[in-house]
């Protein structure tokens, strides 16, 4: 069992847990530093907005698409050597994106970035679990969250002023890997750690019974709220404040830049919370608390509650990450925890692809984002009633 290989495994995590939080870290950043540096690389690569569009989908589509692949390689191999291999290669594309000439060249390294992080968060996640005490699951998976945020943090604050002072975005790219080479050493200095991750032979079968378990959809259900809910926030909400209120852009910035930071400490306190109370509790103490956040976006025009809500929807709306990986191996036997892992995050990634643009197409038909903010609301409290359905942990 998962709590076995911990009693065998005690000492000398912490470094791996590290190596795994500065891989995800890295890539993250690498992935969002795109978008402070989209004008820099479409006037040098000239290229339509259509094009550049696609530089960043290039990456989410292939992520998306192998993520149950990932998990069932997790679920065959040893997860150590898969996170190593996709950290040295999201690095190397990393450098050959920086280095393209031409759109086509761009479009190939991007997508060859996303299929390499495809290897990262899976094998992590079952890693973490494997290499963890149950008691303490919660708060070391949060730990490992807080990477999304911070990655996203560091992607909003350095690429511009890098870029700035070192000539440009292809050399803020490459002076950003460095976070990545990092993390490769960090990994390869755990090879010595040896994990011991259960692992199982493919079956069609087991996909088809995970398919049949009302907790999966739920949980399912949970994981597209959590991307999809950072999604829309992290697309929409500077363009709600400048549009429908009048913020300038650095302030619309700066209002996004604070959430993000907040959501770095609620990941973190979300998983020392998760060790001590329930799991479904987690998550529809997430969902139901943002759920009048939103709805007072799309009333208020008060710029003090419309901060306030911004933070409290940042606050919460990766509350529930430990939440929902830890309680896999409740649910899951241990050798598919690979497969389930990869299944959950591929309905999160769809949900990345979905909220954006139906936002867009409401604000575009209605003329206003309050439509938008009272479906994100309403979608929220469906899935905290949904977890009635299941039985409880």
């Amino acid at each position: 069992m998962l709590e076995a290989n911990y009693n065998q495994t005690s000492h000398g995590n912490t470094r791996l847990v590290v190596a795994l939080w500065a891989a995800m870290a890295s890539a993250m950043t690498q992935i969002f530093a795109f978008t402070p540096l989209a004008t820099q690389i479409s006037a040098d690569l000239s290229l339509s907005y259509t094009q550049l569009g696609l530089l960043q989908t290039g990456i989410f589509v292939p992520y998306a698409i192998l993520q149950i692949i990932a998990g069932t390689v997790t679920d065959r191999y040893q997860s150590v050597k898969l996170v190593t291999l996709s950290t040295a290669s999201f690095i190397v594309s990393t450098v050959f994106f920086a280095i393209s000439q031409s759109y086509l060249q761009a479009l190939v390294f991007r997508v060859l970035m996303g299929i390499s992080m495809s290897f990262v968060f899976v094998p992590s996640v079952k890693l973490i679990l494997a290499a963890t005490n149950k008691q303490r699951r919660g708060r070391v998976l949060g730990f490992y969250g807080s990477s999304l945020a911070a990655g996203s943090v560091i992607a909003a604050a350095l690429p511009v002023p890098i870029a700035s002072l070192l000539g440009g975005w292809r050399v803020s790219l490459l002076a950003i890997d460095m976070m990545g080479v990092i993390a490769l050493i960090l990994l390869l200095s755990s090879y010595k750690r040896k994990i011991q991750v259960t692992v199982a032979p493919l079956a069609a079968s087991a996909f088809s019974s995970l398919l049949r378990k009302k907790e999966t959809w739920v949980l399912g259900y949970g994981q597209m709220m959590r991307f999809g809910v950072g999604t829309a926030v992290s697309t929409w909400v500077p363009t709600f404040m400048v549009v429908s209120h009048g913020f300038s852009l650095f302030n619309a910035g700066i209002i996004l830049a604070v959430a993000w930071s907040v959501s770095a400490f609620t990941i973190f306190l979300g998983g020392v919370l998760s060790d001590m109370f329930r799991k479904f509790f987690m998550i529809e103490a997430a969902l139901l608390g943002m759920a009048p956040a939103f709805l007072v976006l799309a009333m208020t025009s008060n710029i003090g509650l419309l901060w306030v809500s911004t933070l409290v929807i940042g606050a919460l709306m990766y509350f529930d990450f430990a939440a929902l990986f830890v309680i896999l191996p409740e649910l899951y036997s241990e050798e598919r925890i690979g497969l389930i892992t990869g299944l959950e995050n591929t309905l999160a990634a769809v949900a990345s692809f979905i909220f954006p643009p139906v936002l867009g197409f409401l604000s575009d038909r209605t003329a206003t984002f309050a439509y938008g903010w009272v479906l994100m609301s309403m979608l929220c409290v469906i899935g905290a009633f949904a977890t009635l359905y299941v039985k409880r942990y």
